[in-house]
């Protein structure tokens, strides 16, 4: 059991990993974000901005905050991390039915490449999804130096996959597979680093429990993506896909500095939070 002390210690070495990593991270996209903007037209952008739209749209319902329960989970933590894994892969394989479910209704408002791209993202966020439990592992552990160097490893992966292909005159399909990238690699270097994980069946009191923990989370996350995203379903829907190319750049460009900040916070400060949320006077002094 680490002391408040090294608990703080250690949060500090992952602020400062995770800060300067995502300083980086972000210089690399902006270049990458410039480089591709001068190789494709805008209506790529606004193609895979639709995509990302609808994709999120049926994956949250499904997210849970599961993600933070497993964090903040002390009492019986191997078996409620077996229960995380089931849950988490279960909720994705039913988000990628309800895609192939409702791709007729999509083709009759929207051309096929918007179509196309869901359904193999929404095929590779199972991937993603099966890669979270070793992920937040990691965080738990407060390993932001692997998280750094793993984060940093697939921004320049992904980055060069956007430029390549977009150089090779792939257009849209150069930045749908660089989301597929940045989908599946992160998750199998996840998976390298938290070995070994061992998977049996789950516990259903610990499947209950997750579930009832979430909900509320589940409330705030689902209105956050809908509010930080539906300007690009009616930019797309109504203004078409070349003037949500051009919005969905400059949007991007725009809020780059500002994720840095609240991811570095986020991640970096809420597993150790949770370790110390029995011990009031540790927590009021490490804060």
């Amino acid at each position: 059991m680490l002391s408040t002390q090294d608990l703080g210690s250690r949060a500090l070495r992952g602020s400062v990993w995770l800060t300067s990593s995502h300083v980086l991270i972000a210089g690399i996209q902006l270049l990458r974000d410039v480089l591709v903007a001068r190789l494709l037209l805008p209506e790529a952008f606004g193609l895979i901005a639709l995509v990302r739209f609808f994709l999120g749209m049926i994956q949250q319902p499904f997210e849970l905050s599961l993600d933070v329960a497993l964090i903040h989970r002390r009492e019986r933590f191997e078996e409620a991390t077996v229960a995380h894994a089931w849950l988490k892969g279960a909720l994705a394989l039913v988000a990628f039915f309800l895609i192939l479910a409702g791709q007729r209704v999509l083709r009759q408002w929207y051309e096929p490449r918007v179509v196309q791209g869901l359904v193999i993202l929404g095929a590779s966020s199972i991937l993603q999804a099966l890669g979270s439990t070793p992920r937040t592992l990691l965080e738990r552990r407060l390993r932001f130096g692997a998280i750094s160097g793993l984060m940093l490893s697939n921004t320049v992966l992904q980055s060069l996959v956007a430029i390549l292909l977009a150089r090779s005159g792939a257009g849209f399909w150069s930045l749908l597979i660089a989301d597929l990238v940045a989908m599946v690699f992160p998750s199998i270097g996840c998976w390298w680093l938290a070995r070994p994980m061992v998977m049996r069946a789950p516990s259903p009191d610990l499947l209950r429990w997750f579930l009832t923990f979430s909900w509320p989370m589940w409330i705030g996350g689902l209105l956050t993506v809908f509010i930080f995203t539906i300007d690009d379903f009616f930019m797309g829907t109504f203004a078409g896909t070349t003037l949500l190319g051009l919005y969905t750049v400059a949007y991007t460009m725009m809020k780059r500095p500002t994720q840095v900040v609240t991811h570095v916070l986020n991640r970096t400060w809420l597993p150790v939070y949770a370790r110390l949320q029995t011990d009031r006077a540790s927590l009021s002094a490490l804060y």
